[in-house]
């Protein structure tokens, strides 16, 4: 019972935090008007990595 208990309230803590996170992002946005879509966030990420890799050959190789 007593895992019961704690399992629920760490989902609880973890949602919490999620809405935390999601009402800031809103904040930030209200006050500067930025935003990404998923879209540019995937391609974004993407390119990342590849950029990761041609510094590491570049720079370090």
């Amino acid at each position: 019972m007593v895992e019961a208990i704690n399992r629920y309230i760490e989902q609880e803590e973890r949602k919490a935090a999620f809405y935390a996170d999601a009402l800031a992002s809103w904040e930030e946005y209200q006050q500067d008007g930025l935003h990404i879509t998923w879209a540019e966030a995937k391609n974004w990420i993407s390119t990342g990595a590849d950029w990761q890799h041609e510094i590491q050959h570049c720079c370090c190789g």
